[in-house]
């Protein structure tokens, strides 16, 4: 089920958050001023071959080991 929703996930974006600090990502290269929204879409992230090898691969078994990638579906709370 997950390897599903991670090829594909049933919405583009994850939730919207507005920003109550600056916060710099990847090394510094970008910074989000106080008060903007940023909003991630998870399509790439679970797309990326960073985070899942072979990621156009289908493999049911991705996820059998504990702490086997990074997941937005279900990620936390007791679905998980």
């Amino acid at each position: 089920f997950k390897e599903a929703l991670r090829m594909y996930p049933p919405v583009s974006s994850s939730t919207m958050r507005h920003l109550a600090e600056p916060i710099s990502i990847c090394g510094g290269k970008y910074t989000f001023p106080v008060g903007c929204s940023p909003m991630p879409f998870v399509g790439p992230l679970h797309h990326d071959s960073r985070n899942f090898p072979d990621p156009k691969i289908f493999d049911p078994q991705r996820f059998m080991a504990p702490n086997s990638g990074v997941m937005t579906p279900f990620a936390l709370g007791p679905r998980n």
